[in-house]
């Protein structure tokens, strides 16, 4: 079946030549496809006018706070064991094994951390 499958999703004919603005017909790397790659990509993106935006004011009725939140370390160690091995790593680069690995070690430097950022009402930068 897998031979089956594999042989109706072969493509039969390969894309054609680039051709630029001028009409030339671009074939090799040494005629700068790359720049009219990212030429081509960027001209279809919208650009937008980022020095005319709206000021964003505060809120004139503030969200309620959030209390009554119950961190402990045994709510992050169970949260940390729950991560999925088979996902990739977050902008922090640390992937969820390792985190799993050494949840006894970062178990009580977290359950801090979630603390202060409730208690707070601020998100670390870092």
């Amino acid at each position: 079946m897998r031979c089956v499958c594999h042989e109706q999703s072969k493509v039969d004919s390969l894309a054609g030549p680039l051709v630029n603005a001028s009409g030339s017909i671009l074939q090799s790397p040494k005629e700068n496809v790359e720049e009219f790659l990212t030429y081509f990509f960027a001209s279809v993106f919208t650009k937008e006018n980022v020095e005319s935006l709206p000021e964003m004011g505060r809120s004139k009725t503030e969200a309620p706070a959030l209390q009554n939140i119950d961190i402990s370390e045994e709510i992050v160690t169970k949260k940390l064991k729950m991560l999925r091995q088979d996902k990739a790593g977050g902008p922090d680069e640390l992937i969820p094994r390792l985190l799993t690995m050494i949840h006894e070690e970062i178990c009580y430097p977290l359950t801090l951390l979630f603390k202060k950022s409730l208690t707070e009402g601020t998100v670390p930068n870092d």
